[in-house]
This record gives structure tokens, C-alpha cells and sequence, in this order.
């Protein structure tokens, strides 16, 4: 489950207020099912705090929905439940936005979104993720078969995480909590769970020792990555897939430039990061939060210089132009008139118009700092 949890913890983004919150509501709905009902008096604020931090709090009360029906499914009192979960719908209405807040939330729910990568379905990431996904489920299933309904409480969110994070990769890190809430317990009662827990205590040097290595190895990986440091890979062959625009932006930042700048859907976050408010960008990772409908798209057609680019740029607004050395947007810009080739390192490139245009700089062949 740690492994599988990997995809919300791949970025620092708002994503991580949702496992917060996730986290929480799993620990009340523990102590709902022993009879404790002292946490729905203060849910609702949690719930209020939630929905205005990010909208994964939909995930939220579509779990507190699942656990009201398999609760009334175990024939237990459920109308608490179903008061709660009034409340918090109710509660959607308080945010900047107000009602309007629904229509977003209708046009996210249901969007596709076949150009992001963790919206994939688990069977096309990386093969030793969906061999844990399935082989953590193979877990589960025992514990159920050797427990039965009653000795698996939370059977209906384990599964439904399970099947969430086999349709999105996004969703393998809810998943991840789901499992890590519930699964344990399970195991626990089951002859699988008595064979671990003898490992540990029977063979307490052992484990000790296993434990050690484990966390030496960890350490040593540490050491070796220097993960504490607040880098992005800016080189070629720093990172397989993704390259950040450091020194363009630096070169931007020195040469004082505003307005409208085209860049890639991946790395518009960190652009408005470095040089917002001066610098607006065509696209970032906040998707659909942000930008209309259509706008991704767009981006990557751009990219890849499909009939009228060019008008497309003109109707965009840009006073400038940031892509990868390699895009096909690029070579088409190179040599163009209206334009210049204002910067140019070993990863980026960038155009801006004539009439902006104040400064050159060719820094290929120069290790960019970032």
C-alpha cells in the first residue's frame, strides 16, 4: 500500500489535502462502526474546510455514502449517516463561487481525459504497479473468504477504492489509504496474520535486523538522490520525460518581460510559480480548475504545429513562446518573420514578437541550475 500510494505524493499539489482529509474521515468511520458518533457533530466543519481547499472532498462524501449503505446493509442505525451526509451537501453552497460551484464539479466528474497520464487505467503504468494493485486485492479477498462478512467491516469502500484505482492511476493513493485502514485488521484474525506476527515474535532479532537494513538502505538512498533539495531537472538526461524551463524563466525574469507566454501543459505551473503576475501562461496542471474546455488540447496541437498554428497564436493573445528544443513547434518557428529566437539552452527555446523582442542569450552547451 506505501508503494501504491506513490502517485499522491509524486507532486506537492492539493491533491495531499484530500489524503489528509481522507485519512481522518477513515479514522471516524472506525470509530462509527464501535458506536462512537461524537465525530459527526465536528465533520461538518471538517467537511466545510475541505470542500473549499479542493474538490477531491466529492471523493469524501461518496465514501461516507458507501459506508451508509453497507452499514444499513449490516442492518445497523444509518440515519445519522444520512443526516450528515444532508448537511454536507448543503454545505457545498459555501465557497467563493456558491451554487456555481456544481456545475464545475458536474464538467470535472465527467470529463475525459485521455492526454493525462494518471488518468490511465492501472494496467498501463509501470508493470510492478499493477501486479501489487492486483496482488494487495488477492489480499483482501483472502481475508474475506477466511472471515467472512462479518469479520470484514468496510468491505464495500475496499472494494470500490480498488476498482477506482484500476479505472485512474490517479486514484491508486486513495486506494492505498482505503487498504491501509481496513486490510490490516482483517488479516490480522486470518492464519496468514498469525504467520506474520509469529515472524516478529518469535524471530525478534531477526526482524530487527531486517529492519536495520531496511532502514539503512533507505538512508543510503537518501544520501545518494538529495531528495531534501528543492530542485527540478532542467538538463537533458536529468529526467527521462520531464524538463523544466529554468533558464528560460531566469532569462525572462532578468530581462524584465511581460505578457502572454505559450508554454507546455506540464510545465505551466512552475512559469506562473516563478513569474506571476507579470507572465500569464496559455495552459498549467490546473487543468480544467482554470482554463476552458479544450485548452490542453489545444496546447498539444500547437505543439506539435498541426494546420493553423499560427492563427491559433494570433488568437491566443502570445507575446512569446516556450517550448522544448525538440517540439515541432520550434523548427516551424525558426526563421519565421514577425518573430525572434529570443533564448536558447540544450532543453528550451524561446520566440517572442518583433515588437517585444529587448535581448538575445545562447546558453546551449551550459549546465542550467534550477
Amino acid at each position: 500500500a506505501i508503494f501504491l500510494s506513490w502517485i499522491g505524493f509524486s507532486f506537492v499539489r492539493a491533491q495531499m489535502f484530500s489524503l489528509v482529509f481522507l485519512a481522518l474521515l477513515f479514522v471516524c468511520l472506525l470509530g462509527d462502526r464501535a458506536g462512537e458518533r461524537r465525530w459527526c457533530s465536528i465533520w461538518p466543519v471538517v467537511h466545510l474546510v475541505w470542500l473549499n481547499l479542493h474538490a477531491g472532498f466529492v471523493v469524501g462524501m461518496g465514501l461516507l455514502a458507501v459506508h451508509a449503505l453497507e452499514t444499513a446493509v449490516r442492518r445497523r442505525p444509518v440515519r445519522h449517516l444520512l443526516m450528515l451526509l444532508g448537511i454536507e451537501l448543503a454545505l457545498v453552497v459555501v465557497n467563493p463561487w456558491g451554487w456555481h460551484y456544481f456545475g464545475y464539479l458536474a464538467r470535472a466528474l465527467t470529463m475525459a481525459r485521455p492526454s493525462i497520464s494518471e488518468w490511465a487505467p492501472v494496467t498501463r503504468a509501470f508493470l510492478p504497479i499493477p501486479v501489487l494493485w492486483g496482488f494487495s486485492i488477492a489480499i483482501a479477498l483472502y481475508a474475506f473468504a477466511r472471515r467472512g462478512w462479518r469479520g470484514t467491516p468496510g468491505l464495500f469502500l475496499v472494494l470500490l477504492c480498488a476498482l477506482a484505482a484500476g479505472l485512474h492511476q490517479r486514484h491508486l493513493s486513495i486506494y492505498a489509504l482505503a487498504w491501509l485502514a481496513h486490510v490490516p485488521g482483517w488479516v490480522e484474525g486470518t492464519p496468514l496474520g498469525r504467520i506474520v506476527r509469529s515472524g516478529w515474535e518469535l524471530r525478534p532479532r531477526a526482524a530487527l535486523a531486517a529492519s536495520t537494513l531496511f532502514l539503512l538502505t533507505g538512508c543510503v538512498a537518501l544520501a545518494r538522490t538529495w531528495s531534501w533539495r528543492l530542485e527540478v531537472p532542467a538538463n537533458p538526461g536529468e529526467h527521462p520525460v520531464l524538463l523544466y524551463p529554468a533558464g528560460a524563466v531566469d532569462f525572462m525574469e532578468r530581462s524584465g518581460f511581460g505578457g502572454n507566454v505559450f508554454v507546455p501543459f506540464t510545465v505551466g505551473a512552475y512559469v506562473s510559480y516563478r513569474l506571476y503576475p507579470r507572465v500569464r501562461v496559455s495552459i498549467d496542471g490546473r487543468y480544467e480548475v482554470a482554463y476552458p474546455p479544450g485548452s490542453l488540447e489545444r496546447a498539444q496541437r500547437l505543439l506539435r504545429a498541426e494546420s493553423g498554428w499560427e492563427r491559433e497564436l494570433v488568437e491566443l493573445g502570445t507575446d512569446a513562446v516556450r517550448v522544448p528544443t525538440t517540439a515541432e513547434l520550434a523548427v516551424a518557428l525558426t526563421g519565421r518573420p514577425g518573430g525572434q529566437q529570443a533564448y536558447v539552452d540544450d532543453a528550451y527555446r524561446v520566440f517572442v514578437r518583433s515588437a517585444v523582442a529587448a535581448a538575445s542569450e545562447d546558453r546551449r552547451g551550459e549546465p542550467i541550475a534550477a
